[in-house]
């Protein structure tokens, strides 16, 4: 936990002063989002077999010198080596997303924890990731005061150093996907069949990918838009335009106020699985999401706007628990890496679209086609919970029931046939 908090205050702190990182270059910040999110399509299907295939932690790893690189990259204003960084970037949030979760789930289940901690950890991961997300936005702040734009990424890089230390010196490797006896992992061949197998066969694995594509899609498709909004609209601004002059000073706290969000958003998800099952509030946060977002569509005021704003980033924090905890669930421990990195494909695809509309449409249509997401998002949640409270979607027509029911430890492959059978 404390690994995976000081990675996500770096990669926080990156993301406060991108957008006007990039415009202070006079690079076009859309272009250098979509060549990353298009480089995560690309490699993320394929990262997720080796993460499995060769060890968590080699992942993790992996990740902390990918990260060190790319805010170095961030220290030049050339195109091609920032685009070299996004390209790395892509690479490097596959490895956020899957290597840590699927570590950590594996690890819990190898050392005989309870199955029920699992979704307490997320959730204590969350709330911390929310106080991250605040504390970056306040430090983001004032290393931009005082080093500018590049200020917080310098501070990342301190701060990813310290963590691939933590990782080197405390964490024991964990495998997907079978060891052979040799000690070596399953094929990635094996790893990939295994794992299309598994989201053929187990629609309720393939409905939980859409719905993380389409509400992450959202998501990220808001990430670009929020700093340009809000520059656009901000008081004391020139009407019509990015008033980074003034917006400026101010972004670091408005990014902090979002970040608290997040963080009360891991607490909204505590109190909703204390009423209801944790399908029934997925399909909830998503329809508040989806609500949240028609209002800058019709409004152009600042408090308005940033009020709704405020209000679908603690839905992503309540989403965050929500959906890591659905996928301990239902993915295979030997398998979660290589299933989760494969619905990244068309989770990119969308934000690569998101990102290209918002370039050559207004932004009230872009945030339209956010609101769609969001609602398909909710849609296909609560068919998912329909069909698995009614018992239509279990393994090889076997009733399945819901998410109150938690999953009992399992034990590792030992061999790539048996994960295969297993998956299978």
């Amino acid at each position: 936990l404390a690994v995976y908090l000081v990675i996500m205050l770096a990669d926080w702190l990156q993301g406060t002063h991108m957008y006007t990182l990039y415009s202070s270059y006079g690079q076009t910040p859309g272009t250098l989002f979509a060549v990353g999110f298009t480089s995560s399509a690309i490699f993320g299907t394929f990262l997720g077999l080796y993460v499995d295939r060769y060890g968590r932690r080699l992942g993790c790893i992996t990740f902390c010198l990918l990260e060190i690189v790319i805010n170095l990259l961030e220290h030049y204003n050339n195109f091609y080596l920032l685009a070299v960084g996004r390209i790395m970037g892509g690479m490097s949030t596959s490895l956020l997303f899957t290597a840590f979760e699927s570590w950590m789930v594996s690890e819990h289940r190898k050392r005989g924890f309870p199955e029920e901690d699992i979704a307490k950890t997320f959730a204590m991961a969350q709330i911390g990731n929310g106080v991250c997300a605040v504390l970056a936005g306040v430090l983001a702040q004032l290393s931009a005061d005082k080093f500018g734009d590049i200020g917080p990424f310098q501070l990342a890089i301190a701060l990813t150093v310290l963590a691939l230390l933590m990782i080197w010196c405390t964490w024991s490797e964990n495998y997907g996907g079978g060891v052979e006896e040799d000690g070596s992992a399953g094929s990635g061949e094996h790893l990939f069949k295994d794992a299309m197998t598994v989201i053929v066969r187990k629609p309720k694995i393939f409905l939980l990918g859409l719905i993380q594509s389409f509400f992450e899609g959202a998501m990220y498709t808001f990430v670009i838009l929020w700093v340009p909004t809000l520059a656009s609209m901000v008081p004391g601004g020139e009407k019509g335009t990015m008033d980074f002059k003034v917006f400026g000073p101010g972004q670091g706290w408005i990014f902090g106020a979002m970040m608290l969000c997040i963080s009360l958003g891991g607490q909204i998800l505590e109190g909703i699985m204390k009423v209801t099952t944790v399908e029934k509030g997925t399909a909830l946060i998503c329809l508040v999401a989806a609500c949240s977002m028609v209002v800058p569509i019709f409004s152009t005021n600042f408090y308005f706007v940033l009020a709704s704003f405020l209000v679908v980033e603690a839905c992503v924090g309540a989403s965050f628990g929500a959906l890591a905890t659905l996928r301990s669930h239902l993915l295979p421990d030997e398998l979660q890496a290589s299933i989760m990195n494969i619905f990244r494909v068309p989770l990119n695809i969308l934000v690569v679209t998101g990102t290209t509309v918002g370039d050559v449409m207004p932004p009230a249509q872009t945030f339209g086609l956010v609101v769609h997401w969001f609602v398909i998002a909710a849609a296909l949640q609560a068919y998912l919970y329909a069909n698995t409270a009614a018992g239509d979607m279990g393994s090889e027509g076997e009733p399945t029931p819901p998410s109150q029911t938690r999953r009992e430890p399992t034990s590792r492959a030992k061999s790539p046939a048996k994960s295969k059978a297993k998956a299978s």
